[in-house]
C-alpha cells in the first residue's frame, strides 16, 4: 500500500490507470462473451452436422430394411462411414445393444440410451457430449419407428425398433473454437490498445500537458513569493492564452486574471509600502525630536511648577493672587502629565518584573486621585479581593496603568457619577474591572480608542490608552473595554501572576 502513493503521485498517472483498467475490464468481457458466443455457434453446427448425417444413415438403414437387403447393411453403412464426417456407425436395438456397427469387435458394447438428452431444434435426436482418449466426440441417436411394412420382419407392437446412431468427432470443431479465442484475444487486445492509446494521448494532450503547465507556473509563483517577502518587484508571468473553448481554457483565463489581479494588487501594495516606511521614518524622526523636546522642557516645567508650589506656600489663603497661582499650577501639572505620557510613548522604558501587590497600587493610586474626583464630584468605589495573589511585574509601569484606567474613568463619570473598581483572581491570572457612570462611548469611536493621539477629550494627549495597552502587552496580559451608549464603560484588565510562564508557552 506505501507504494501506490508514489506510483500515482500524479492525475495523469491516475487518470491512465483509470483508463487502462477500464479498457482491460470491457476487453476481456468482451473477448470472453465473444469466445463463449463463438463456442456455442460451432456446437451447435457440430450437433446440427452430426443430425443430418444421423438422420441420412437411419434413411439408408430404413430403406435397406424395407427392401429386404438387410445383409448388404453394414456395407451400406462403412459407405457413408467413408465420407470423412464419421467417425462410426451404429445399428442399435431397443435395448442399446449394437446390432451393426462399422467399429470392428463392438458386439458387445451397450449404448445406455437413458444417458442421452434431447435438444431443442432437433426433433428425435438425442445427444451426448463424450471425451475419448482426449478426443471429444458428439454421439446422436435418432429412433427407428416402427411402420405397417415393418410387421412382417418384427413382431410386436413396441413404436421404437431400435436407434440409429452416429459418432462424430469434434477435434475440429474444437481446434475451430480454439483459434477463434486466439483471433479474439489478438482482435481484443489491438482494438482496445487502439482505444486506449488514442484516450491516453487524447488525455495526455487536452488535459494533463495544460494541467502540469499550470501546476509548474503556481510552483514558480510560490517561489517568486519569497521575493515578495523581502518586499522586492515581482512581475508574476501569465500563460499563453488557449484558442480552445473548454474547461481547460476557462481555467487557464481565471489563472491569467487572478495573476493579473495579483500583479495590480502586489503594484499597489509595494507602492504603499514605501509610503509607509517614509511615513514610518518620518514618524521616527519627529518621535525623537519629541522626545528630546519633551526631555528639554520636563526639567524646566519641574523647576517652574516647584517654584509656583513655594510661592503658594508663602501666600495667606486670603490673597487675591493665590486663586490664580493655583490655577497655573493646574495647567503646569498638565502640561507635566502630557510631557510624561509623551516621553513613555516615545522610550518606553522595558519592565522590572517584581513580586507586586495589586491591591496595595490600586489603594495608592485612587488615594493620589482623590483631589481630582472631588473636583467632578465623583465617589470612587473599591471592591478588592483581599485573597488575591501577589503577581510579578512592574510597579512602575503598573501604577501608570491603572493611573490611566482610573483617570478615564472619573473623568468620563458625570457630576455626581460613580466609579467603582473591583479585584479578583483565578486561574493563574488576576483581573482589574473599572466601571463608570459616564455616557459611554460611541459606536464609530471603539475602533479607534486605542490609536495614538486619538482623543474625545479638550484635554490630553491621547497616549492614556494607547501607553495602558502597551504594559499590558510587556505584561502578556489583555486590556478590553466595553461600552454602550448612555451607559458607561468598562475596562477590564487580566494580567497573569507569573508573566514568565505565559512568554515560555508561546516560545
Amino acid at each position: 500500500m506505501t507504494m501506490l502513493p508514489r506510483i500515482f503521485n500524479s492525475v495523469g498517472r491516475k487518470m491512465i490507470a483509470a483508463v487502462a483498467a477500464a479498457l482491460v475490464v470491457a476487453g476481456g468481457s468482451f473477448a470472453y462473451f465473444a469466445y463463449r458466443t463463438g463456442t456455442e455457434m460451432l456446437n451447435e453446427y457440430g450437433r446440427d452436422k452430426a443430425y443430418t448425417l444421423a438422420r441420412y444413415g437411419r434413411g439408408v438403414v430404413e430403406f435397406m430394411m424395407l427392401q429386404g437387403e438387410k445383409s448388404h447393411l453394414q456395407a451400406a453403412m462403412r459407405t457413408i462411414d467413408s465420407t470423412g464426417h464419421i467417425a462410426a456407425l451404429f445399428l442399435l436395438k431397443p435395448d442399446g445393444g449394437i446390432s451393426v456397427s462399422t467399429v470392428p469387435d463392438s458386439s458387445g458394447r451397450v449404448f445406455r440410451i437413458s444417458e442421452y438428452r434431447e435438444s431443442e431444434g432437433f426433433p428425435g435426436g438425442m445427444f451426448l457430449s463424450r471425451t475419448e482418449d482426449g478426443t471429444p466426440f458428439q454421439y446422436v441417436l435418432t429412433p427407428l419407428e416402427r411402420k405397417p411394412s415393418c410387421s412382417g420382419c418384427h413382431a410386436g407392437t413396441a413404436p421404437v425398433l431400435g436407434y440409429m446412431a452416429v459418432k462424430i468427432t469434434m477435434g475440429h470443431i474444437q481446434e475451430a473454437s480454439m483459434n477463434h479465442r486466439t483471433m479474439n484475444i489478438l482482435m481484443t487486445i489491438v482494438t482496445f490498445g487502439g482505444i486506449g492509446l488514442v484516450i491516453s494521448g487524447a488525455l495526455l494532450v487536452l488535459v494533463i500537458r495544460p494541467v502540469s503547465t499550470l501546476r509548474q507556473r503556481m510552483g514558480t509563483l510560490q517561489n517568486q513569493l519569497a521575493g515578495v517577502e523581502k518586499g522586492q518587484p515581482v512581475i508574476f508571468s501569465t500563460l499563453e492564452p488557449s484558442p480552445r473553448n473548454d474547461e481547460i481554457s476557462d481555467l487557464i483565463t481565471t489563472f491569467n486574471t487572478l495573476v493579473e489581479r495579483l500583479n495590480e494588487a502586489h503594484g499597489r501594495l509595494h507602492q504603499l509600502h514605501h509610503e509607509q516606511l517614509e511615513h514610518a521614518d518620518r514618524l521616527a524622526t519627529t518621535g525623537e525630536m519629541a522626545a528630546s523636546m519633551a526631555h528639554e522642557i520636563r526639567n524646566p516645567l519641574a523647576g517652574v511648577l516647584g517654584a509656583l508650589q513655594v510661592i503658594d506656600s508663602d501666600l495667606a489663603d486670603v490673597d487675591p493672587n493665590k486663586p490664580i497661582l493655583q490655577e497655573m499650577m493646574v495647567q503646569m501639572e498638565r502640561m507635566n502629565l502630557a510631557v510624561n505620557d509623551l516621553l513613555s510613548y516615545a522610550r518606553p522604558s522595558p519592565p522590572r518584573f517584581d513580586l507586586t501587590d495589586l491591591n496595595g497600587i490600586i489603594d495608592r493610586t485612587v488615594s493620589i486621585m482623590t483631589s481630582q474626583a472631588l473636583k467632578k464630584n465623583v465617589t470612587v468605589d473599591l471592591s478588592l479581593d483581599r485573597e488575591l495573589p501577589r503577581l510579578t511585574a512592574d510597579r512602575k509601569l503598573l501604577q501608570q496603568l491603572l493611573w490611566n484606567v482610573i483617570l478615564n474613568a472619573v473623568q468620563a463619570a458625570d457630576d455626581g457619577g460613580r466609579v467603582s473598581v473591583a479585584t479578583e483572581g483565578g486561574n493563574g491570572s488576576v483581573t482589574v474591572t473599572v466601571r463608570d457612570t459616564g455616557k459611554g462611548i460611541a459606536p464609530a469611536e471603539r475602533e479607534n480608542i486605542f490609536r495614538p493621539f486619538y482623543t474625545t477629550k479638550h484635554q490630553g494627549t491621547g497616549l492614556g490608552l494607547t501607553i495602558s495597552r502597551r504594559i499590558v502587552e510587556q505584561h502578556h496580559g489583555t486590556i478590553s473595554l466595553e461600552s454602550g451608549d448612555q451607559a458607561g464603560t468598562t475596562c477590564r484588565v487580566r494580567l497573569p501572576v507569573d508573566p514568565g510562564e505565559i512568554a515560555k508557552d508561546k516560545s
